[in-house]
């Protein structure tokens, strides 16, 4: 990515906290997603579906088991700590991943992805791996193989890339949007909202940018019914 697109994405991305009080709208768009359905097919039905966060929250309930999760890419870390873990940069590559319910245009979400996932090098997933870029978003069966400094040590079993994904275009007009309507500036958020749906984006994003465009349309409605009538001379 370039300097100054780096750039662009650092001063267009806010967090809830930097923006005030009277944007309740900002705080609903987590609840608004539903739940994401995993594209592997032939994971056994007794591995069951966990959101990442929630695996997070709580890996001990799941040591030693399996689970499906989406992720999306953040980046692909040639090196890592690995502690007294079995994941060394000899042995296994790794990818930063958000979980699929984060807010990428909230820049809280955006620079803490959820976890380091690792797949053993020259295994499928890790040849898979090798050719992902940021954002892409994958399917996946995990094992927890180990709980060290309180957060979960991912093996990455099964991987199946998926087509929609939050882009980083999605992303930037998101994040202006949300800037705009903290602003007052209801249609120009409007439009950037529109821009930030284009694509093929998750069921659950797509609904909670609708949310979001529902909120600046009530907005505008309400102004143009506020807006002193001119009543032109006879």
């Amino acid at each position: 990515m370039a300097s100054g697109r780096r750039d662009a994405l650092q001063a267009l991305r806010v967090a809830a906290d930097d923006l005030p009080v009277r944007c309740p709208w900002i705080v609903a768009i987590p609840l608004v997603f539903g739940s994401a359905r995993s594209a592997i097919q032939d994971a056994p039905a007794s591995v069951p579906e966990v959101d990442l966060a929630e695996l997070c929250r709580q890996p001990a309930e799941q040591l030693g088991r399996s689970a499906r999760i989406v992720f999306q890419v953040h980046e692909l870390p040639a090196t890592w700590t690995a502690y007294e873990t079995r994941f060394d940069a000899g042995s296994y590559v790794a990818v930063s991943a958000w979980g699929d319910y984060q807010v990428l245009w909230q820049k809280r979400e955006w620079e803490n992805p959820l976890a380091l996932l690792f797949a053993r090098r020259e295994s499928a997933p890790a040849r898979q791996l090798a050719a992902a870029r940021p954002y892409d978003r994958f399917a996946a069966v995990v094992s927890v193989r180990e709980v060290f400094l309180g957060r979960p040590w991912l093996e990455i079993e099964r991987l199946q890339p998926l087509t929609d994904h939050v882009t980083e275009g999605c992303v930037l007009h998101a994040a202006r949007a949300i800037t705009l309507m903290a602003a007052g500036e209801w249609r120009l958020a409007r439009e950037d909202l529109a821009r930030a749906r284009a694509g093929d984006l998750p069921e659950h994003v797509a609904r909670a940018l609708e949310e979001l465009a529902a909120a600046c349309e009530a907005e505008i409605l309400v102004r143009r019914k506020a807006a002193p009538r001119v009543v032109p001379p006879r």
